[in-house]
């Protein structure tokens, strides 16, 4: 839902409003589930839709009051930092491994050539170049269309979260082989 959020408003705070349409500061949980349908995210599609909705919901919850507030939905500012560092640091490890040319590291990852990688590639892809992070966090980030695989296009999109994209800090890239 986080990452969902970050790709598709420039700020949680658009997210809040398309989901308090009332302007009220506060959601029930119909209300919730409503606005979480009307952001238009598909992540949870399925026969237990209103299920993970309804967690989501409790998590953001914090005061067990049966209403999730502003306040209590900016917890996720808090998540989107640390999804931010997962970022920059799984993409600043491939930079060392394989320089700025992350078309390397794709086919590192892409080992069978079928265009795109699932979780259990990914993670093991991560795992064969002696990566400890956290990579799911990183591998939904990039599955903008949420098929359960990503493609070389959404792995590309790593390239903003590299250091060298941010500052050139003279290191060095080695490349894997």
């Amino acid at each position: 839902f986080l990452d969902f959020c970050l790709f598709q408003f420039a700020n949680l705070d658009k997210a809040w409003q398309t989901l308090d349409s009332g302007n009220r500061g506060q959601l029930t949980l119909r209300e919730f589930v409503d606005g979480f349908r009307k952001l238009g995210c598909n992540r949870f599609r399925g026969a237990d839709e209103v299920e993970k909705i309804t967690q989501i919901f409790r998590y953001l919850d914090g005061s067990e009051e049966g209403l999730v507030s502003k306040m209590e939905f900016d917890v996720l500012a808090l998540l989107a930092a640390e999804l931010s560092l997962c970022l920059s640091e799984g993409a600043g490890f491939l930079e060392r491994l394989f320089g700025t040319e992350l078309s390397l590291a794709w086919n590192f990852f892409d080992m069978d050539q079928s265009g795109s990688v699932d979780l259990e590639e990914w993670e093991s892809g991560w795992r064969r170049c002696g990566y400890f992070g956290p990579s799911a966090p990183i591998f939904n980030f990039l599955d903008k269309d949420e098929e359960g695989t990503v493609d070389e296009d959404e792995f590309l999109v790593l390239k903003g979260h590299m250091h060298a994209h941010h500052e050139d800090d003279g290191r060095e890239a080695t490349a894997v082989r």
